[in-house]
């Protein structure tokens, strides 16, 4: 379990490239949501480990999951956010998905929840850490029950597949 302790509560397996393009599937069950206000308050799913060209996505502390564009010249910028939202104490499916030079789109429980942007270059080579920004701050609380990353934009057939395995395997209700 990630306690939100970020500084000594995360996981960074020791390589894991961004291609550009990916899409995510995170199975999450958060016990608690950031508290705060304003833009410094997230709780990192994953965030790669330096600032460099590449993505993170994170969890707000409405319960609104954001896909944020990393940058090594210009930091980090929010490119989309769902609409839907997690909440506290309940199981999740997100799925996030970035298009290198197209497009951004994040879901929350199986239903598309925000699409937009024009996706920047990406071609991060480190690490990245999972519960954590790339500065070890910002955790997130909760479990981290399955992670699943194709180096590939899905299809939307390709995202149902998947909707529903992890639905089924986990007994997910929406």
């Amino acid at each position: 379990a990630f306690t939100g302790a970020a500084a000594s509560n995360y996981f960074s397996p020791t390589t894991w490239n961004d291609s550009g393009t990916a899409t995510f599937f995170f199975v999450i069950y958060p016990t608690a949501l950031p508290t705060g206000s304003g833009n410094t308050t997230f709780g990192y799913l994953v965030a790669p480990s330096t600032n460099v060209a590449a993505a993170a996505i994170r969890i707000t502390s409405t319960g609104a999951v954001s896909l944020e564009e990393y940058s090594a010249a210009t930091g980090g910028s929010v490119a989309v956010t769902s609409t839907a939202t997690v909440t506290a104490n309940q199981p999740a499916l997100v799925m996030a998905q970035y298009v290198s030079g197209s497009s951004y789109r994040v879901d929350v429980n199986t239903v598309m929840a925000n699409t937009g942007g024009t996706a920047r270059t990406y071609t991060n080579t480190g690490a990245f850490f999972f519960g954590a920004a790339a500065d070890t701050t910002n955790g997130f609380t909760g479990h981290l029950l399955e992670v699943l990353k194709y180096t590939a934009a899905l299809s939307e057939a390709q995202i149902s597949t998947v909707n529903a395995y992890l639905t089924r395997k986990y007994g997910l209700q929406f």
